[in-house]
């Protein structure tokens, strides 16, 4: 009777690599999607698998309470595992986790990127808040498809004229984009985040005239530190009245042009 082999770190990464790209990719969407977004620029340190060590009596051992992972260390350990196994999972890998996962970040990030030719990585401090900014390049964030902008202001129109092209420009495969209005940061990855709903049809037809995509799926979430009611008042008295200038604006220019062109074709 023969022993039946035991399968071993190199016999599966050996069956890995012979698996193709189309395969693999599939693979490590699967194993990146997450149903919390991940804040990016969060800052993060590894902690140890048991905490609050506490010590009951002498003559008992000592009693510990086993750490609980949060959502945020689930993301940076698939971002450790990608990275960590062979160029080729890194390569595949790192597209899988921006590709699968609500990636969330301050609107002003993507400018903050350099380009893949200037990037340093060695430079980057181990888990310090801007850990991404070093590792990342600009052309990384054309895998993205879903993300969540955690700065949206209801107070500020030109964050919100703004917002078309900074999509344009930095995330050419996206799909969903969700508006965080009055969320602190420790409730970005948890439950609150994820509690969205479909914009309001008076800002997606405005955002649409000024460039935004037609078919882009954009939606909002309110956290504890607004509400609604409060949001929609600062919508009508600060965004909206702006967008239509702006929507105008462009109706004119565009009436304009044609004019000019049709008496030049005269």
């Amino acid at each position: 009777m023969t022993t039946p082999e035991v399968a071993t770190p190199q016999v599966t990464l050996s069956t890995l690599e012979r698996l193709p790209d189309e395969v693999l990719s599939l693979i490590l969407d699967f194993a990146m999607t997450r149903n919390s977004p991940f804040l990016i620029h969060r800052r993060w340190m590894p902690r140890p698998r048991y905490t609050n060590v506490t010590w009951r009596h002498p003559a008992k051992p000592l009693k510990s309470r086993p750490h609980r992972r949060d959502s945020h260390e689930d993301h940076m350990a698939d971002w450790i595992a990608i990275n960590h196994t062979c160029r080729r999972i890194r390569r595949l890998g790192r597209e899988a986790f921006l590709g699968t996962k609500v990636i969330a970040m301050h609107s002003t990030l993507p400018a903050r990127l350099l380009p893949a030719d200037e990037l340093r990585p060695d430079r980057a401090a181990d888990w310090a808040a801007d850990y991404f900014e070093r590792v990342l390049s600009r052309e990384d964030l054309k895998h993205v498809r879903h993300l969540a902008l955690v700065d949206a202001n209801d107070h500020a129109p030109m964050w919100m004229i703004a917002l078309p092209g900074l999509l344009a420009s930095f995330f050419p495969q996206l799909r969903s984009c969700t508006l965080l209005f009055g969320h602190a940061e420790s409730e970005v990855e948890g439950a609150a985040a994820t509690t969205g709903r479909p914009a309001r049809e008076t800002l997606r037809r405005l955002l649409v005239a000024v460039g935004l995509r037609e078919r882009l799926v954009l939606e909002e979430s309110v956290g504890r530190g607004t509400s609604w009611a409060e949001n929609e008042r600062s919508m009508e008295r600060c965004i909206y009245p702006i967008l239509r200038f702006k929507v105008e604006a462009l109706r004119k220019k565009k009436k304009e042009e044609e004019e000019i062109g049709t008496a030049g074709g005269e």
